[in-house]
Protein backbone atom coordinates (compact mmCIF):
# COMPACT_ATOMS: atom_id res chain seq x y z
CA UNK A 1 0.00 0.00 0.00
CA UNK A 2 1.01 3.66 -0.43
CA UNK A 3 3.68 5.31 1.94
CA UNK A 4 1.81 7.64 4.22
CA UNK A 5 3.87 10.90 4.35
CA UNK A 6 3.74 14.47 4.42
CA UNK A 7 7.27 14.83 3.29
CA UNK A 8 6.45 14.49 -0.20
CA UNK A 9 3.11 17.70 -0.24
CA UNK A 10 5.73 19.41 1.96
CA UNK A 11 7.88 19.25 -1.38
CA UNK A 12 5.43 19.91 -4.00
CA UNK A 13 3.83 22.70 -2.02
CA UNK A 14 7.26 24.27 -1.62
CA UNK A 15 8.23 23.59 -5.47
CA UNK A 16 4.64 25.43 -6.15
CA UNK A 17 5.29 28.49 -4.34
CA UNK A 18 8.92 28.94 -5.76
CA UNK A 19 7.55 28.69 -9.30
CA UNK A 20 4.91 31.29 -8.14
CA UNK A 21 7.83 33.16 -7.16
CA UNK A 22 10.01 32.95 -10.14
CA UNK A 23 6.66 33.94 -12.19
CA UNK A 24 6.89 37.27 -10.55
CA UNK A 25 9.91 38.05 -10.85
CA UNK A 26 9.64 37.07 -14.41
CA UNK A 27 12.37 33.95 -14.42
CA UNK A 28 9.34 32.45 -16.88
CA UNK A 29 11.82 29.20 -17.60
CA UNK A 30 12.77 28.38 -14.45
CA UNK A 31 9.29 28.81 -12.82
CA UNK A 32 8.44 26.15 -15.88
CA UNK A 33 10.70 24.11 -14.72
CA UNK A 34 9.97 24.53 -11.02
CA UNK A 35 6.26 23.82 -11.70
CA UNK A 36 6.68 20.71 -13.39
CA UNK A 37 8.83 19.29 -11.03
CA UNK A 38 6.18 20.03 -8.44
CA UNK A 39 3.23 19.05 -9.73
CA UNK A 40 4.72 15.91 -11.77
CA UNK A 41 7.99 14.25 -10.63
CA UNK A 42 7.07 14.80 -6.44
CA UNK A 43 3.38 12.96 -6.99
CA UNK A 44 5.25 10.12 -9.25
CA UNK A 45 8.07 9.56 -6.09
CA UNK A 46 4.57 9.92 -3.67
CA UNK A 47 2.77 7.57 -5.57
CA UNK A 48 5.27 5.28 -6.38
CA UNK A 49 6.47 4.80 -2.56
CA UNK A 50 5.05 1.64 -1.13
CA UNK A 51 5.21 0.09 1.63
CA UNK A 52 5.02 -3.86 1.19
CA UNK A 53 4.97 -7.10 2.89
CA UNK A 54 6.32 -9.85 1.09
CA UNK A 55 5.18 -12.38 3.53
CA UNK A 56 8.43 -12.50 5.37
CA UNK A 57 9.43 -8.69 5.78
CA UNK A 58 8.12 -5.31 5.59
CA UNK A 59 9.79 -2.63 3.27
CA UNK A 60 9.52 0.32 0.80
CA UNK A 61 9.86 1.34 -2.77
CA UNK A 62 10.40 4.48 -2.53
CA UNK A 63 13.13 5.97 -4.85
CA UNK A 64 14.55 8.79 -2.21
CA UNK A 65 13.91 6.44 0.57
CA UNK A 66 15.97 3.83 -0.63
CA UNK A 67 18.99 5.90 -1.34
CA UNK A 68 18.68 7.69 2.23
CA UNK A 69 18.66 4.49 3.75
CA UNK A 70 21.47 2.77 1.64
CA UNK A 71 23.64 6.37 2.16
CA UNK A 72 23.15 6.21 6.17
CA UNK A 73 23.78 2.46 6.36
CA UNK A 74 20.34 1.26 7.91
CA UNK A 75 18.56 -1.42 7.10
CA UNK A 76 15.48 -0.99 4.60
CA UNK A 77 13.94 -4.59 5.40
CA UNK A 78 12.22 -5.59 8.71
CA UNK A 79 10.58 -8.84 9.63
CA UNK A 80 6.77 -8.26 12.21
CA UNK A 81 8.46 -9.89 14.77
CA UNK A 82 11.68 -7.05 14.90
CA UNK A 83 8.99 -4.21 15.42
CA UNK A 84 9.10 -2.83 18.83
CA UNK A 85 6.13 -0.66 18.92
CA UNK A 86 3.01 -0.07 16.70
CA UNK A 87 0.53 3.25 17.36
CA UNK A 88 -2.38 4.23 15.57
CA UNK A 89 -3.65 7.43 15.70
CA UNK A 90 -7.69 7.83 14.39
CA UNK A 91 -9.18 10.83 12.79
CA UNK A 92 -12.88 11.66 11.87
CA UNK A 93 -12.62 12.59 8.41
CA UNK A 94 -16.27 12.59 7.79
CA UNK A 95 -19.36 12.87 9.54
CA UNK A 96 -22.70 11.74 8.25
CA UNK A 97 -25.61 12.20 10.53
CA UNK A 98 -24.59 9.71 13.06
CA UNK A 99 -21.99 7.66 10.70
CA UNK A 100 -18.22 8.50 10.92
CA UNK A 101 -15.54 8.11 8.73
CA UNK A 102 -12.76 7.13 10.36
CA UNK A 103 -8.58 7.29 9.24
CA UNK A 104 -6.54 5.78 10.60
CA UNK A 105 -2.41 6.01 10.66
CA UNK A 106 -0.33 3.75 12.11
CA UNK A 107 3.61 3.60 12.77
CA UNK A 108 5.61 0.52 13.10
CA UNK A 109 8.71 1.31 14.80
CA UNK A 110 11.81 -1.17 14.39
CA UNK A 111 15.14 -0.56 16.49
CA UNK A 112 16.55 1.31 13.43
CA UNK A 113 13.58 2.11 11.02
CA UNK A 114 10.23 2.57 10.68
CA UNK A 115 7.14 2.40 8.51
CA UNK A 116 4.02 4.58 8.35
CA UNK A 117 0.75 3.49 6.86
CA UNK A 118 -2.90 5.20 6.88
CA UNK A 119 -6.25 4.59 5.37
CA UNK A 120 -6.87 3.43 1.22
CA UNK A 121 -6.43 0.88 -0.51
CA UNK A 122 -4.16 -2.26 1.13
CA UNK A 123 -4.87 -1.12 4.80
CA UNK A 124 -7.30 -3.71 6.20
CA UNK A 125 -5.10 -6.05 4.35
CA UNK A 126 -1.61 -4.96 5.90
CA UNK A 127 -3.29 -4.66 9.23
CA UNK A 128 -5.03 -8.10 8.92
CA UNK A 129 -2.01 -10.03 7.72
CA UNK A 130 0.97 -8.17 9.54
CA UNK A 131 -0.16 -7.09 13.06
CA UNK A 132 -0.94 -10.18 14.57
CA UNK A 133 2.45 -11.30 13.80
CA UNK A 134 3.63 -8.65 16.29
CA UNK A 135 4.08 -9.49 20.06
CA UNK A 136 1.09 -8.21 21.61
CA UNK A 137 3.27 -6.38 24.25
CA UNK A 138 4.26 -3.87 21.07
CA UNK A 139 1.03 -2.77 20.01
CA UNK A 140 -1.10 0.06 21.35
CA UNK A 141 -4.63 -0.12 22.53
CA UNK A 142 -5.98 1.31 19.05
CA UNK A 143 -3.79 -1.19 17.10
CA UNK A 144 -5.13 -3.76 19.05
CA UNK A 145 -8.59 -3.38 18.16
CA UNK A 146 -8.19 -2.80 14.86
CA UNK A 147 -6.36 -6.38 14.69
CA UNK A 148 -9.10 -8.11 16.36
CA UNK A 149 -12.23 -5.73 14.69
CA UNK A 150 -11.12 -4.16 11.14
CA UNK A 151 -13.42 -5.82 8.48
CA UNK A 152 -15.09 -4.88 5.61
CA UNK A 153 -17.79 -1.91 6.40
CA UNK A 154 -19.97 -3.89 3.98
CA UNK A 155 -19.24 -7.27 6.09
CA UNK A 156 -19.90 -5.56 9.33
CA UNK A 157 -23.37 -3.94 8.34
CA UNK A 158 -23.78 -7.31 6.69
CA UNK A 159 -23.54 -9.16 10.39
CA UNK A 160 -25.73 -6.33 11.75
CA UNK A 161 -28.44 -7.44 9.38
CA UNK A 162 -28.13 -10.55 10.70
CA UNK A 163 -29.03 -9.77 14.09
CA UNK A 164 -31.23 -7.58 13.63
CA UNK A 165 -29.18 -4.32 14.36
CA UNK A 166 -31.56 -1.52 12.81
CA UNK A 167 -29.92 1.37 10.54
CA UNK A 168 -28.43 3.94 12.51
CA UNK A 169 -30.81 6.91 11.39
CA UNK A 170 -34.12 5.21 13.30
CA UNK A 171 -31.87 4.75 16.14
CA UNK A 172 -31.81 6.84 19.35
CA UNK A 173 -28.43 6.34 21.29
CA UNK A 174 -29.81 8.63 24.21
CA UNK A 175 -32.77 5.99 24.55
CA UNK A 176 -30.46 3.09 23.99
CA UNK A 177 -27.95 4.13 26.93
CA UNK A 178 -31.27 4.77 29.75
CA UNK A 179 -32.70 2.14 28.44
CA UNK A 180 -29.24 0.02 29.45
CA UNK A 181 -28.88 1.65 32.28
CA UNK A 182 -32.35 0.88 33.43
CA UNK A 183 -31.89 -2.46 33.28
CA UNK A 184 -28.53 -2.91 34.39
CA UNK A 185 -29.68 -5.14 37.77
CA UNK A 186 -32.35 -7.10 36.13
CA UNK A 187 -29.92 -10.44 35.73
CA UNK A 188 -26.74 -11.24 37.17
CA UNK A 189 -26.78 -14.76 35.96
CA UNK A 190 -26.08 -15.75 32.54
CA UNK A 191 -26.68 -19.31 30.93
CA UNK A 192 -25.14 -20.24 28.28
CA UNK A 193 -26.71 -19.57 25.02
CA UNK A 194 -27.34 -15.79 26.45
CA UNK A 195 -23.27 -15.85 27.15
CA UNK A 196 -22.71 -16.91 23.43
CA UNK A 197 -25.92 -14.51 22.10
CA UNK A 198 -23.84 -11.84 24.19
CA UNK A 199 -20.42 -12.43 22.46
CA UNK A 200 -21.97 -12.21 19.12
CA UNK A 201 -23.68 -9.00 19.90
CA UNK A 202 -19.97 -7.71 21.16
CA UNK A 203 -18.29 -8.90 18.44
CA UNK A 204 -20.76 -7.42 15.54
CA UNK A 205 -20.54 -4.17 18.15
CA UNK A 206 -16.57 -3.82 17.44
CA UNK A 207 -16.75 -4.08 13.95
CA UNK A 208 -19.51 -1.62 13.40
CA UNK A 209 -17.40 0.53 16.00
CA UNK A 210 -14.14 -0.02 14.46
CA UNK A 211 -15.78 1.63 11.00
CA UNK A 212 -17.44 4.34 12.47
CA UNK A 213 -21.01 3.17 12.93
CA UNK A 214 -21.04 4.01 16.92
CA UNK A 215 -25.13 4.48 16.89
CA UNK A 216 -25.62 1.08 15.81
CA UNK A 217 -23.04 0.09 17.46
CA UNK A 218 -24.14 0.91 20.60
CA UNK A 219 -27.42 -0.78 20.04
CA UNK A 220 -25.55 -3.76 19.88
CA UNK A 221 -23.49 -3.62 22.99
CA UNK A 222 -26.93 -2.50 24.54
CA UNK A 223 -28.28 -5.99 23.75
CA UNK A 224 -25.39 -7.78 24.29
CA UNK A 225 -25.48 -6.31 28.10
CA UNK A 226 -28.79 -6.87 28.89
CA UNK A 227 -27.79 -10.77 28.28
CA UNK A 228 -24.48 -10.66 30.15
CA UNK A 229 -24.86 -7.44 32.51
CA UNK A 230 -21.86 -8.62 34.76
CA UNK A 231 -19.27 -9.22 32.00
CA UNK A 232 -15.96 -6.87 32.57
CA UNK A 233 -14.32 -7.26 28.48
CA UNK A 234 -18.11 -6.57 27.18
CA UNK A 235 -18.67 -3.09 29.62
CA UNK A 236 -15.35 -2.13 28.60
CA UNK A 237 -15.92 -2.44 24.81
CA UNK A 238 -19.01 -0.59 25.47
CA UNK A 239 -17.23 2.11 27.22
CA UNK A 240 -14.76 2.21 24.50
CA UNK A 241 -17.27 2.90 22.11
CA UNK A 242 -19.23 5.49 24.40
CA UNK A 243 -15.78 7.07 24.68
CA UNK A 244 -15.88 7.31 20.75
CA UNK A 245 -19.42 8.73 20.76
CA UNK A 246 -18.74 11.53 23.10
CA UNK A 247 -15.90 12.28 21.30
CA UNK A 248 -17.66 12.73 18.35
CA UNK A 249 -20.27 14.76 19.53
CA UNK A 250 -18.14 16.56 21.89
CA UNK A 251 -20.73 15.97 24.85
CA UNK A 252 -18.97 15.83 27.88
CA UNK A 253 -22.49 14.27 29.64
CA UNK A 254 -21.98 11.18 27.32
CA UNK A 255 -17.96 11.10 28.23
CA UNK A 256 -19.22 10.91 31.98
CA UNK A 257 -21.41 8.48 31.07
CA UNK A 258 -18.45 6.08 29.42
CA UNK A 259 -16.66 6.71 32.46
CA UNK A 260 -18.67 5.04 34.80
CA UNK A 261 -19.22 1.78 32.23
CA UNK A 262 -15.25 2.21 32.12
CA UNK A 263 -15.38 2.06 36.10
CA UNK A 264 -17.98 -1.00 36.34
CA UNK A 265 -16.16 -3.05 33.77
CA UNK A 266 -13.17 -2.53 36.34
CA UNK A 267 -15.53 -3.96 39.11
CA UNK A 268 -16.60 -6.82 37.06
CA UNK A 269 -12.58 -7.57 36.13
CA UNK A 270 -12.47 -10.29 38.70
CA UNK A 271 -9.24 -10.06 38.26
CA UNK A 272 -8.84 -10.19 33.97
CA UNK A 273 -4.96 -9.55 33.74
CA UNK A 274 -5.73 -8.48 30.15
CA UNK A 275 -8.60 -6.47 30.65
CA UNK A 276 -6.83 -4.62 33.80
CA UNK A 277 -4.01 -3.88 31.25
CA UNK A 278 -6.27 -2.52 28.93
CA UNK A 279 -8.23 -0.23 31.15
CA UNK A 280 -5.26 0.94 32.52
CA UNK A 281 -4.15 2.09 29.11
CA UNK A 282 -7.60 3.89 28.28
CA UNK A 283 -7.36 5.39 31.48
CA UNK A 284 -3.61 6.94 30.44
CA UNK A 285 -4.95 8.23 27.45
CA UNK A 286 -7.81 9.86 29.09
CA UNK A 287 -6.10 11.81 31.65
CA UNK A 288 -7.00 9.61 34.67
CA UNK A 289 -3.80 9.09 36.14
CA UNK A 290 -4.73 7.50 39.17
CA UNK A 291 -7.04 5.20 37.86
CA UNK A 292 -4.40 4.14 35.35
CA UNK A 293 -2.22 3.41 38.27
CA UNK A 294 -4.85 1.54 40.20
CA UNK A 295 -5.66 -0.48 37.15
CA UNK A 296 -2.01 -1.32 36.52
CA UNK A 297 -1.46 -1.92 39.84
CA UNK A 298 -3.97 -4.35 40.08
CA UNK A 299 -3.05 -6.11 37.22
CA UNK A 300 0.72 -6.46 38.54
CA UNK A 301 -0.29 -8.21 41.42
CA UNK A 302 -1.12 -11.15 39.39
CA UNK A 303 1.45 -13.59 38.35
CA UNK A 304 0.50 -13.25 35.04
CA UNK A 305 1.63 -9.59 35.28
CA UNK A 306 3.26 -8.80 31.22
CA UNK A 307 5.38 -6.33 29.72
CA UNK A 308 2.25 -3.55 29.22
CA UNK A 309 1.72 -3.55 32.65
CA UNK A 310 5.00 -2.79 34.20
CA UNK A 311 6.16 -0.14 31.27
CA UNK A 312 2.60 1.27 32.34
CA UNK A 313 3.49 2.20 35.81
CA UNK A 314 7.13 2.76 34.76
CA UNK A 315 5.21 5.65 32.08
CA UNK A 316 3.26 6.86 35.36
CA UNK A 317 6.15 7.23 36.95
CA UNK A 318 7.74 9.46 34.51
CA UNK A 319 4.92 11.50 34.43
CA UNK A 320 5.56 12.06 38.16
CA UNK A 321 9.23 12.42 38.13
CA UNK A 322 10.01 9.31 40.05
CA UNK A 323 13.12 8.64 38.29
CA UNK A 324 14.04 5.62 40.75
CA UNK A 325 10.16 4.21 40.26
CA UNK A 326 10.64 4.34 36.17
CA UNK A 327 13.68 1.67 36.29
CA UNK A 328 12.36 -0.20 38.61
CA UNK A 329 9.25 -0.77 36.42
CA UNK A 330 11.26 -0.83 33.49
CA UNK A 331 13.59 -3.42 34.91
CA UNK A 332 10.68 -5.62 35.94
CA UNK A 333 9.13 -5.27 32.25
CA UNK A 334 12.21 -6.31 30.45
CA UNK A 335 12.44 -9.25 33.01
CA UNK A 336 8.67 -10.28 31.82
CA UNK A 337 9.46 -9.87 28.34
CA UNK A 338 8.29 -12.28 26.20
CA UNK A 339 10.36 -11.47 23.25
CA UNK A 340 13.78 -10.50 22.48
CA UNK A 341 12.87 -7.19 21.18
CA UNK A 342 11.19 -5.70 24.01
CA UNK A 343 13.39 -7.23 26.50
CA UNK A 344 16.39 -5.30 24.18
CA UNK A 345 14.03 -2.09 24.23
CA UNK A 346 13.21 -2.11 28.01
CA UNK A 347 16.68 -2.77 29.24
CA UNK A 348 17.95 -0.21 27.00
CA UNK A 349 14.91 2.27 28.51
CA UNK A 350 16.47 0.86 31.65
CA UNK A 351 19.84 1.51 30.83
CA UNK A 352 19.26 5.29 29.98
CA UNK A 353 17.19 6.52 32.79
CA UNK A 354 19.53 4.67 35.13
CA UNK A 355 22.61 7.13 33.69
CA UNK A 356 20.26 10.03 34.05
CA UNK A 357 19.22 9.23 37.52
CA UNK A 358 23.65 8.88 38.35
CA UNK A 359 25.12 11.26 35.92
CA UNK A 360 24.59 14.52 36.47
CA UNK A 361 26.38 16.02 33.31
CA UNK A 362 24.56 13.15 31.15
CA UNK A 363 21.13 14.14 32.45
CA UNK A 364 21.58 18.18 31.31
CA UNK A 365 22.51 17.40 27.92
CA UNK A 366 19.78 15.35 27.38
CA UNK A 367 17.30 18.18 28.94
CA UNK A 368 18.98 20.22 26.95
CA UNK A 369 18.23 18.40 24.06
CA UNK A 370 14.73 17.79 24.56
CA UNK A 371 14.28 21.87 25.13
CA UNK A 372 16.48 22.02 21.75
CA UNK A 373 13.97 19.18 20.12
CA UNK A 374 10.82 21.19 21.36
CA UNK A 375 12.22 24.71 20.32
CA UNK A 376 12.27 23.66 17.07
CA UNK A 377 9.19 21.90 16.94
CA UNK A 378 7.37 25.24 18.03
CA UNK A 379 8.95 27.31 15.95
CA UNK A 380 8.41 24.96 13.01
CA UNK A 381 4.73 25.26 14.05
CA UNK A 382 4.60 29.26 13.88
CA UNK A 383 6.57 29.46 11.47
CA UNK A 384 3.91 27.57 9.33
CA UNK A 385 1.06 29.92 10.80
CA UNK A 386 3.05 33.00 9.36
CA UNK A 387 4.00 31.10 6.00
CA UNK A 388 0.31 31.39 5.26
CA UNK A 389 -0.61 34.49 6.49
CA UNK A 390 2.46 35.68 4.19
CA UNK A 391 0.78 33.56 1.54
CA UNK A 392 -2.89 35.63 2.05
CA UNK A 393 -0.80 38.88 1.92
CA UNK A 394 0.58 38.47 -1.31
CA UNK A 395 -2.71 37.70 -2.47
CA UNK A 396 -4.12 40.65 -1.25
CA UNK A 397 -1.36 42.63 -3.12
CA UNK A 398 -1.30 41.41 -6.38
CA UNK A 399 -5.09 41.65 -6.60
CA UNK A 400 -5.71 45.15 -5.78
CA UNK A 401 -3.88 46.17 -2.93
CA UNK A 402 -0.13 47.05 -4.37
CA UNK A 403 2.80 45.72 -5.22
CA UNK A 404 4.38 47.07 -1.88
CA UNK A 405 1.63 45.00 -0.13
CA UNK A 406 2.78 41.71 -2.37
CA UNK A 407 6.64 42.70 -1.70
CA UNK A 408 6.14 42.45 1.92
CA UNK A 409 3.80 39.58 1.35
CA UNK A 410 6.57 37.55 -0.50
CA UNK A 411 9.23 38.36 2.13
CA UNK A 412 6.74 37.27 4.81
CA UNK A 413 6.29 33.92 2.87
CA UNK A 414 9.73 33.41 1.98
CA UNK A 415 11.26 34.13 5.18
CA UNK A 416 8.63 31.79 7.50
CA UNK A 417 9.24 29.06 4.67
CA UNK A 418 12.95 28.70 4.76
CA UNK A 419 13.06 29.08 8.66
CA UNK A 420 10.09 26.01 8.56
CA UNK A 421 12.51 23.89 6.37
CA UNK A 422 15.45 24.86 8.94
CA UNK A 423 13.44 24.30 12.23
CA UNK A 424 12.35 20.87 10.51
CA UNK A 425 15.68 20.01 9.80
CA UNK A 426 17.01 20.85 13.03
CA UNK A 427 14.55 19.11 14.87
CA UNK A 428 15.19 15.96 13.41
CA UNK A 429 19.05 15.96 14.32
CA UNK A 430 18.12 16.86 17.83
CA UNK A 431 15.20 13.88 17.54
CA UNK A 432 17.44 10.84 18.63
CA UNK A 433 19.13 10.62 22.37
CA UNK A 434 22.79 11.21 22.84
CA UNK A 435 24.57 7.82 22.98
CA UNK A 436 26.26 6.72 26.30
CA UNK A 437 29.19 6.07 24.38
CA UNK A 438 29.72 10.15 23.42
CA UNK A 439 29.87 10.99 26.68
CA UNK A 440 32.28 8.64 27.82
CA UNK A 441 34.66 9.53 24.89
CA UNK A 442 34.49 13.15 26.26
CA UNK A 443 35.29 12.07 29.69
Amino acid sequence: MRAHTAAYLAASATGSFLAAYFVYIELDRIALSTILLSLLFYPVLAFTDRVVYDGRRLYRTGLIWKIWMKLTGQPRRIRPRSIVHVETETLRALRRGTNITYLYRTTLFGANISFRIGSGAGYRNMIRDVLPLIPEGCLDIRSLELRDHLINPSMALGHARALNIPRSDVLDPTGALDSARGNRRERYVADADQVQKADELRTVANELRANGRLVQAIEAFRRAFRLNPRNGPLLYDFGRCMQSLAAAKKDPALERRSRAILRLAEAHSAGDVDLLTRLGETYFSAGLWQRAENAFKKASASKAAGYRIFRGLGELALRDGKIAHAINYFAQSAEVAKSKQLFRWATAETEYLRRINDDDEYMELELGRINLFDTFNGVRRTSLRIFLFGVLVTILGLFGGGEIVAEVGWAISGVSLFTSIASTLLRQTFASRIPFEMLNKDE
